[in-house]
């Protein structure tokens, strides 16, 4: 069938987020395949093996580094390694700043030769794997890549800046383009691909078939005025006080969220529960937080009680979450 496939999952991953992309259109054979990292602040996480089911992608059109926190490290170098990546989009880091980490990083001992390398020369690092391009985000950033918009912004600063995120579907016309959204938890144990491969539909059949999930339809609605698709992914931003900026920058999407990857796992320290406020109200939200020992029961507690159609949702090495559908042109013949 003809039309534009999209498959967003949280990885089964804690002490960080882990979030790819693929939309694929063959309408006109494109496609955008992107993949993003976030860990948590002031927490010193440890490598992990691979997810073998998410470890050999052949390409990356965009990596976005939200920070260089050691979960993000270690992912980001992992990532660099097995796939080829076009383009890296991080904030900017100065060399003191980098000098900074790398004494932190030796003294820490938990990263591998590799990953030392890349704290102490990032650019370097990618440029030598084979990164076409480097994006060094110094305020805000936007774009659209195949039909999806990106939009960037820093907050925090020296080592504790990073990247607040927003991707969803630019200009798509309600009156020209039909969709189905499905919303399914992911189990470490279920088949799962990165990759939308158009000639093997058995990963979205199965899901559909033999798995309990959410079909977001509220939007499909004759008066609704446009599909209620959007990412907002949080990284490390502290909300108590950047919130009132990210809503200014993000203010033309604040109503397109139908995801918030919650920063720093739901940090009590950085909490402000006016994020709740997000997307239009009724429509099934998800509120998506790595497991971690950071206190993060004020957030749970918010969103649990805010309303029925926002849902927090922990990611771990259990369970991930993955969201995908299509758009198709309305046949009027």
């Amino acid at each position: 069938m003809n039309a534009k496939y999209y498959r967003f999952l949280f990885q089964n991953i804690e002490c960080g987020i882990c979030h790819t992309g693929s939309i694929v259109d063959n309408y006109i054979d494109e496609k955008c395949q992107f993949i993003y990292i976030s860990g948590l602040m002031n927490s010193a996480c440890k490598k992990t093996e691979p997810d073998k089911r998410f470890q050999k992608v052949p390409e990356y059109q965009i990596m976005i580094l939200a920070d260089l926190c050691s979960f993000s490290i270690h992912k980001a170098v992992e990532v660099l390694m097995a796939s080829k990546v076009d383009k890296v989009i991080m904030p900017e880091f100065t060399l003191d700043e980098l000098k900074v980490l790398t004494n932190k990083a030796e003294d820490a001992k938990v990263f591998d030769e590799n990953e030392l390398s890349f704290i102490r020369d990032p650019y370097g690092f990618m440029q030598h794997v084979g990164v076409d391009e480097i994006c060094k985000v110094e305020k805000d950033l936007s774009f659209v890549c195949n039909g999806w918009r990106f939009d960037f912004a820093v907050y925090g600063e020296e080592l504790e800046k990073g990247l607040v995120v927003y991707h969803g579907s630019e200009k798509m016309d309600k009156k020209m383009e039909d969709t189905i959204m499905a919303v399914k938890y992911l189990t470490a144990d279920e088949p799962c691909s990165v990759c939308i491969n158009l000639g093997v539909p058995s990963c979205g059949m199965r899901c559909g078939l033999y798995n309990d999930f959410d079909l977001c339809k509220k939007h499909n609605g004759a008066g609704e005025r446009e599909y209620i698709d959007g990412s907002l992914l949080l990284g490390t931003v502290n909300l108590r006080k950047n919130l009132g900026a990210v809503k200014k920058r993000f203010a033309d999407v604040w109503n397109k969220v139908r995801i918030v990857a919650i920063p720093n796992g739901g940090n009590s320290a950085e909490w402000d529960k006016g994020i709740l406020d997000i997307g239009p109200k009724g429509y099934k939200q998800y509120f998506v937080g790595p497991k971690s020992d950071f206190s993060n029961a004020e957030a749970i507690r918010d969103i649990g009680m805010s309303s029925p159609y926002q849902q927090f949702t922990v990611t771990s090495e259990d369970f991930g979450l993955c969201c995908s559908g299509f758009y198709k042109h309305r046949d009027y013949n």
